[in-house]
């Protein structure tokens, strides 16, 4: 049971699903289709065109010493020209098969983006949603924290529940230029997990066991981690595996119940319970 005691010191209090919603490394690997491989090195094609195009100009009035300045001039400045046209939208990939995938998975989403766009004029709250998760990460269009703040309270005020949570983190962490306000957020969870949404439930917990928000009460922040891992909220199952590893919380230290909702963490695919589970 030595890895399960290794948890103890990797559990950390506070809203951690705040920054899995909105971590900003997440958005930009959706939008590239990166993954986990090292980079792969990019022809530099600016630079190449450059040449090619300001030498050939070169060589027509100065013969050869005229080419290997244009060149050299087209070279650089044709790697600067480059940079700035390749900076927005999606960055992809030069080698072959990749830039074409790549390409084909942004211009799905851009795809996806107008059919939301359209279905949101003809008032489905589901698009609003839809909208602002894009407009955040910048999914088929380009991202824009104002138009995500906008449309996630478009969908909070049509009873959207995961409209509603996610105004609620945007007031509990202050983000998308919004004042942090722990107990508007906390108020806004609650309506949330009202309407059905199970990532409020986690988010609760955490602010009873923390006091963030609301005033700390241990015995509703095991009411709501409960009610979380019993609606298959993976990090309400791995907290709850936490809370009986060390016997927190007010229930008694359990390594048999600690193991059997890391397993259950696991299955929901989190993945420090599958690590844990490795060890």
């Amino acid at each position: 049971m030595g890895y399960l005691d290794e948890l103890k010191d990797e559990y950390k209090k506070g809203q951690e699903d705040a920054n899995r919603f909105f971590d900003k490394s997440d958005k930009k690997e959706e939008v590239s289709g990166s993954t986990s491989e090292p980079a792969k090195t990019k022809l530099p094609i600016g630079k190449i065109v450059g040449a090619v195009v300001i030498g050939a100009i070169g060589a027509i009035f100065l013969g050869i010493a005229g080419f290997i300045i244009g060149a050299a001039v087209g070279f650089f400045g044709g790697g600067f020209i480059w940079d700035k046209i390749t900076d927005s939208g999606p960055k992809l990939s030069t080698d072959g098969e990749d830039l074409f995938a790549d390409t084909r998975e942004w211009e799905a989403m851009e795809k996806q983006f107008k059919a939301n766009e359209k279905a949101a004029k003809a008032g489905d709250v589901n698009a609003f949603f839809e909208l602002a998760q894009a407009y955040y990460k910048g999914a088929g269009v380009k991202a824009d924290d104002t138009q995500a703040y906008i449309w996630y309270h478009k969908a909070a005020e049509k009873g959207h529940a995961e409209g509603i949570y996610y105004v609620g983190m945007i007031y509990a962490n202050g983000l998308l230029g919004a004042r942090k306000d722990t107990k508007k957020g906390f108020k806004w969870y609650n309506d949330a997990a009202e309407k059905g949404s199970i990532n409020a439930l986690y988010s609760i917990a955490l602010a009873y066991e923390n006091g963030v928000g609301v005033e700390k009460d241990e015995t509703k922040a095991l009411e709501f981690f409960r009610k979380g891992a019993e609606k298959e909220n993976a990090d309400a199952q791995f907290a709850l595996s936490l809370i009986y590893l060390r016997g927190s919380l007010g229930v008694a230290q359990d390594d048999a119940i600690a193991m059997e909702w890391l397993q259950k963490a696991a299955d929901n695919g989190h993945e420090e319970a599958i690590d844990a589970l490795k060890g």
